[in-house]
């Protein structure tokens, strides 16, 4: 939801106000519909009655400042819309990180430790192409290229704007029956990183007394870890805390294993390989394949945003509602 809910902001108050993406904090889906817990929700961390009432509050606040112009409404929309920006800001951060600065960051403060002064990094995305490093007119500076690839993108992103307004407008427009597709991630399962080794950095430089890093990829992936922890709002964090972060729930997982990198024989399976994620109820395991060439040192990497995601939804996995035989309750009308 975070990028429908940027590309809303962007276009200005009046259309945030008439197409609203907004988080209710405490609640789930499954409040929407009483008795019916909806598969993969996490459990709401409110009562049933306390929650209708919030439902019912944001939504008349829309109809009345639509039908009416109320203008106490319009504010309860603004504070809704408001709440949902803390939650949806460090989203699209890091989904942006994604996209390349990821990379330069990792070959900035892993690759080159030591060196960092002596660097110029920039990206290229989503080509994937081996990485390059050119000692500047000066020979004082190695001006190095990464380049940056999702794999396994679970879900679509960014949407594309025309695409999402037709599909709305098509769906606003006729009574949808069918069968609820499936929530994706919009995320990258793995973000592969295509980097300079740093003693090559440091032979150019002629630089003596600078050995590779040993678990260059664990490494990176703890460093993705802690931006999202200093980058998650303080209410994720909050519950991320809590032995009890929602009703009857298991307190997240606060065990996190970063293994050591699994070195891949060719570029051609390195391009192939994924970040193997290990998940129960006690830990989260993940382990990173790595590509070790003449000049290359690459990663297959946990993403920010992946990291984001943990803290707030997967950390939760094992209390979730898990898939049941009940007839799913279908709405003609999707808001």
């Amino acid at each position: 939801m975070a990028p429908f809910f940027r590309a809303v902001e962007e276009a200005g108050e009046d259309e945030m106000l008439r197409t609203p993406v907004v988080v209710l904090p405490d609640l789930d889906h499954s409040d929407m519909c009483e008795g019916f817990p909806v598969e993969g929700d996490l459990p709401s961390d409110t009562d049933p009655e306390t929650a209708t009432i919030a439902l019912a509050k944001a939504t008349s606040s829309f109809m009345k400042y639509h039908v009416l112009q109320d203008k106490s409404a319009a504010k309860d929309l603004r504070s809704h819309i408001a709440f949902t920006k803390t939650l949806m800001d460090p989203i699209n951060a890091a989904l942006d990180l994604e996209k390349g600065p990821w990379c330069e960051n990792v070959m900035t403060t892993i690759m080159a430790q030591g060196l960092e002064s002596k660097i110029e990094v920039q990206s290229t995305y989503p080509d994937f192409s081996a990485p390059t490093a050119v000692l500047d007119a000066t020979g004082g500076v190695v001006d190095v290229t990464v380049s940056g690839n999702k794999t396994d993108n679970e879900g679509v992103w960014p949407p594309g704007q025309a695409a999402t307004l037709a599909a709305s407008a098509t769906l606003a427009a006729s009574a949808w029956v069918g069968a609820v597709p499936a929530v994706g991630r919009g995320t990258a399962s793995s973000l592969g990183c295509r980097m300079v080794k740093r003693t090559v950095v440091a032979d150019m430089l002629e630089v003596e007394g600078i050995v590779e890093p040993v678990d260059a990829c664990a490494i990176a992936n703890k460093m993705a870890m802690s931006w999202a922890m200093s980058h998650a709002p303080d209410r994720v964090l909050e519950r991320y805390a809590r032995a009890s972060p929602c009703n009857n729930c298991k307190a997240g997982i606060q065990t996190i294993n970063y293994s050591s990198d699994v070195k891949s024989a060719s570029v051609e399976d390195f391009e192939l390989s994924e970040v193997a994620f290990q998940q129960d109820e006690t830990s989260w395991t993940m382990s990173s394949p790595s590509l070790m060439t003449g000049d290359e040192h690459s990663c297959m990497l946990l993403s920010p945003a992946r990291a984001l995601d943990f803290l707030m939804f997967d950390a939760y996995a094992a209390s979730t509602y898990p898939e049941h035989e009940s007839v799913r309750p279908v709405s003609p009308i999707v808001v």
